[in-house]
């Protein structure tokens, strides 16, 4: 007797932390160029807009077309909340294909 199972093939999340200036947008850059994939920010302060300063927010030169999500969603006087975040976060994940 044979059984044939449903195979789900689901695409892979690869998380690239590290502190301030270790190179982790480089690095997301290279993994999203390398595997046609796209980043999912998770910066705290990134996700505002005109905090350019400070922030070490890539240019669009900079991002060599790899589509960025989270990025400059929010106005500075906005309130955002890790349970905001989480489901932003996860929505984004889900339309990525």
């Amino acid at each position: 007797m044979c059984y044939q199972s449903e195979t789900v093939l689901l695409n892979p999340v690869v998380a690239i932390a590290g502190p301030t200036g270790a190179g982790k947008s480089e690095l997301a850059l290279r993994v999203a160029e390398e595997f046609g994939g796209e980043v999912v920010n998770c910066d705290s302060l990134q996700i505002y807009r005109y905090f350019d300063i400070g922030t070490a927010k890539l240019s669009p030169a900079e991002m060599r077309g790899v589509p960025h999500h989270l990025i400059d969603i929010l106005d500075p006087d906005q309130i955002f909340t890790a349970g905001e975040y989480a489901f932003s976060a996860s929505t984004e994940l889900r339309a990525v294909r």
